[in-house]
């Protein structure tokens, strides 16, 4: 299995299947792909389609069209963008496998640049001798330098482990600045310790 499939599958254990939860301020997704934040998605045309079915939304189950149109997604707006490929173990010369598990699914649930600027303060954290990076949220060739630095120094365990708590930290943020969103923060925190 390669390190993009099994990412794929840590992260839609959280994400589910349909939902159009109204304190959700994503409003309609399917297995994290928010209607709001992107309406232009390809499989919202199955998923309109499916719609006028009577076992709605069970009948997007197995659709392979629209596994197709949710992998392509995720593999080109996140896995690619945050450039998980790049996270290589320097001790096997393969991808990590938890480092870029734990990298995709904060960009899938926080965005491509809160996630980021969660790596780069665990990295700036972690590497005291190492130049601070900016805290940008860009996953520049900087950024990507200092991920394989803290790996080769200090492993990825340290790494992941220090990004379940910033992520969980941030989850935390959210909340103390959207009551609303508290109903989310057990399962937040949860997916944050995974």
């Amino acid at each position: 299995m390669s390190a993009f499939t099994s990412a794929l599958g840590k992260t839609l254990k959280w994400e589910g299947n349909y939902s159009n939860d109204t304190a959700d301020k994503g409003g309609e997704t399917w297995r994290g792909i928010s209607r709001v934040n992107h309406p232009n998605w390809a499989g919202w045309s199955i998923v309109d389609k499916y719609r006028a079915m009577d076992n709605f939304p069970k009948s997007l189950q197995g659709d392979v069209s629209l596994e197709f149109a949710l992998e392509s997604f995720y593999r080109v707006n996140f896995w690619n963008k945050i450039s998980c490929d790049e996270f290589i173990d320097a001790k096997n010369g393969v991808v990590n496998y938890s480092l870029a598990e734990k990298v995709f699914d904060m960009a899938v649930n926080l965005g491509l640049g809160g996630a980021t600027k969660i790596i780069q303060k665990a990295v700036n954290a972690i590497l005291d001798d190492y130049p601070l990076i900016n805290v940008d949220g860009g996953m520049g060739l900087k950024t990507i330098a200092a991920v394989k630095e803290a790996m080769i120094l200090f492993g990825c365990e340290r790494l992941v482990n220090t990004l379940r708590i910033l992520q969980k930290e941030k989850y935390e943020k959210i909340v103390k600045n959207d009551p609303s969103q508290s109903v989310f923060l057990k399962g937040w925190t949860r997916r944050a310790m995974a």
